[in-house]
């Protein structure tokens, strides 16, 4: 049974890094993704250290609305 799960995780992920190479192949100039949303800080996620080893911001924050763009470099754009 532990074969199994095993071999089932390993092609979903080998499918999702298809998926995500296959985004950029149609993208305009060098935008990898584009997004419309983004989300603020909870109060309980204050100076809390996420699995990449970054904190969130030092006080509590909401926005209202957002977009950008990250190129085939990782550069963040956003408005």
């Amino acid at each position: 049974m532990g074969f199994f799960r095993k071999l089932l995780v390993g092609a979903v992920g080998a499918i999702s890094l298809v998926s995500v190479g296959s985004v950029g192949v149609g993208a305009q100039g060098d935008t990898l993704i584009s997004f419309d949303s983004v989300t603020g800080v909870a109060a309980s996620g204050v100076n809390v250290v996420n699995d990449r080893g970054i904190a969130a911001g030092g006080a509590p924050w909401v926005i209202t609305s957002g977009t950008g763009t990250v190129d085939h470099q990782g550069n963040v754009r956003s408005s």
